[in-house]
């Protein structure tokens, strides 16, 4: 019994040092619409499409390189704190970009 225990213990113990794997596939073109929140306004963003390319771990956003954190892709825009990051998840083929700026805060939702 004590070995059993044992056993399932260590077998805990080391699926918890996996990373988590994503099984999305970023690549794609997705067409959508973007509302920002800037200050007190609310209003449409420019952005109508993201295009992604590239394989897990290695993804490109509208031509800019994303780190990848399991399912979900960060582009860093910053330069010493100033800038944009942009956060995306993707649930089925609903893909959400959230972009971090100064000024407010914007949301991309697209469809592949």
């Amino acid at each position: 019994m004590n070995v059993l225990c044992l056993l399932t213990v260590i077998i805990a113990l080391a699926s918890c040092d996996k990373e988590a794997e994503c099984e999305a596939d970023f690549t794609g073109t997705y067409t959508g619409t973007e509302t920002c929140t800037l200050l007190i306004t609310t209003s449409t963003g420019d952005l109508t499409e993201v295009i992604i390319t590239g394989e897990d771990g290695d993804y490109v956003v509208n031509g800019e390189e994303a780190t990848q954190d399991g399912c979900t892709l960060t582009v860093d825009k910053t330069i010493l704190g100033l800038g944009t990051v942009e956060t995306i998840t993707l649930s089925g083929d609903t893909l959400t970009l959230s972009s971090d700026k100064i000024d407010g805060d914007c949301v991309f939702t697209g469809v592949r």
